[in-house]
């Protein structure tokens, strides 16, 4: 990063009055926030690892010749079995360059392209397509698990799966709604996404699901896990968390009452898709 903003830095000189020259020293920061924090990260990340590379054969890291950083990938494709190895470099130093305002870029050459394209064809594998979750699927765990209503445990389960399924939620999406972000309607519920992988800016979006008046409608799920979780109305908290079970002397402990939250948020989405699987 130090190596970005000295070259940044170098084009920002020129201004010797005062108030310019305040403004030329908080532009470093301002362009790093042209990305999201995860992803200034991994760029980051991917052009630390050519530079490291660079050094080792003293070549220039930034600006870089486009038949040297050529050489680099071919040396990520000869060690790595993904190309997304490649990418991730690829990437990481055109945004590193564009960064720093460099005239010579060599992501912009037909033969770095040409490379990356080569790296595709070179390391690419067969997609393998996840398998998807049907309404046959749904109906089946409805039918299976609903009528249990005291359990918590899989009544969260089944409320994340309808949920999901009928808002087009992500996993992160799913996790991160709070009892304040709910809006319950006669006919419907309106669900605030305060952020999410498409909404760049984090201004938020409000997801609408309909009551369908069947056994897998997601509203009436959803008010049911609600109330068997103890979760008011006026509550800011996560309404898909932890669950942990304790037991009472020689008796184990099985209606929704005996169950206690722990922490504040879901466990992992692995954790949750071994659930689903195995439920079904």
């Amino acid at each position: 990063m130090d190596l970005i903003a000295s070259k940044l830095n170098s084009h920002l000189d020129k201004y010797k009055n005062p108030e310019l020259s305040s403004l030329a020293a908080s532009l470093p920061n301002v362009v790093l926030k042209s990305r999201a924090v995860n992803t200034s990260k991994k760029y980051q990340r991917s052009f630390n690892a050519w530079c490291q590379w660079a050094s080792n054969y003293k070549l220039n890291s930034l600006p870089a010749f486009d038949t040297d950083f050529s050489l680099y990938l071919i040396s990520i494709i000869q060690k790595c079995n993904s190309a997304s190895s490649v990418d991730d470099a690829f990437y990481g130093v055109k945004w590193a360059h564009d960064l720093a305002g460099c005239s010579i870029n060599p992501c912009h050459s037909n033969l770095t392209k040409s490379v990356r394209e080569a790296a595709h064809r070179i390391l690419g594998h067969a997609v393998s397509k996840k398998e998807p979750i049907t309404p046959e699927m749904l109906h089946k765990l409805v039918s299976m698990y609903s009528n249990d209503a005291n359990d918590l445990y899989r009544l969260r389960s089944i409320t994340m799966c309808l949920l999901g399924y009928a808002g087009f939620f992500r996993f992160s999406e799913l996790t991160s709604i709070r009892r304040s972000d709910i809006t319950f309607h006669d006919d419907h519920i309106a669900i605030f996404i305060e952020k999410s992988k498409t909404d760049i800016y984090r201004d938020g979006n409000w997801s609408v699901i309909a009551k369908t008046g069947y056994r897998t409608c997601p509203v009436s799920l959803l008010k049911l896990y609600l109330k068997c979780a103890k979760i008011n109305d006026d509550s800011n908290e996560f309404i898909f968390r932890s669950l942990s079970y304790y037991f009472a002397p020689r008796i184990r402990c099985t209606t929704f009452r005996d169950v206690h939250y722990i922490g504040e948020r879901f466990f992992s989405e692995m954790r949750y898709l071994e659930l689903f699987w195995f439920q079904i």
